[in-house]
């Protein structure tokens, strides 16, 4: 049975969906390419974009977001190729054995990790490769003056805080970007505890991830 609470956010939402059916005359295009891999010119040609605005994965999905386990069935029922091996497909799914990307804005946090245990500051290292890929792809296809907004959270891994925001900046900025601001947003409605206990040893718990921030840049 749905609450009160419910039924006014289902009414609100299809409230509003019709609101932008009535007023988006435009039609969109749905396209499948993996970006840490390339971008198909036939699809986007290089300077043709004004405006991407995304989320990315904040991480390897089997330690933070289980991305994978969350969508499979949705995506067993729409028929997708490998809906049940999706972890393994997206960034950071395979893991990398050398880093690929040179960065002065989390240089730190970085080394902490690996003093603390190599094998995740790999599974990092692996997503980050993935991810410095996937904006040196998208970064040709936007014309000049076109902006990105990239929505990042900066996960903690053992302890340490790897900000996600900083290392989006610049890495938009080693490809021709300049930022401009990063707005930072309270995430509403969290499903997820406030901490956990990514040990399981008594005690010994860690905040969760409370803000979002959005990474605004323009292509010089």
């Amino acid at each position: 049975m749905f609450s009160a609470f419910s039924k006014k956010k289902v009414s609100r939402n299809i409230t509003g969906l019709k609101q932008y059916n009535n007023q988006c005359t435009k039609e969109a295009d749905t396209y499948s390419f993996n970006t840490v891999y390339g971008i198909p010119d036939e699809i986007i040609p290089d300077n043709s974009i004004d405006l991407v605005v995304t989320s990315p994965p904040y991480g390897d999905s089997h330690t933070t977001v289980a991305y994978g386990q969350f969508s499979r069935w949705a995506n067993e029922w729409f028929g997708f190729e490998n809906a049940s091996n999706l972890d393994s497909l997206l960034m950071g799914g395979k893991k990398n054995v050398e880093k690929k990307f040179e960065t002065k804005s989390i240089i730190n946090e970085l080394e902490q990790i690996y003093q603390i245990d190599h094998k995740r500051f790999m599974e990092v290292v692996s997503f980050l490769n993935d991810y410095s890929a996937s904006i040196k792809h998208i970064a040709p296809k936007i014309r000049a003056g076109g902006v990105v907004c990239f929505v990042v959270g900066n996960r903690t891994v053992k302890g340490i805080q790897i900000p996600l925001d900083f290392f989006t900046a610049e890495m938009f900025e080693k490809n021709g970007f300049e930022h401009k601001q990063t707005i930072v947003r309270e995430i509403p409605n969290k499903r997820m505890p406030s901490k956990t206990s990514p040990t399981n040893k008594p005690g010994q718990k860690v905040s969760t991830m409370s803000h979002e921030y959005i990474v605004i840049l323009n292509k010089i």
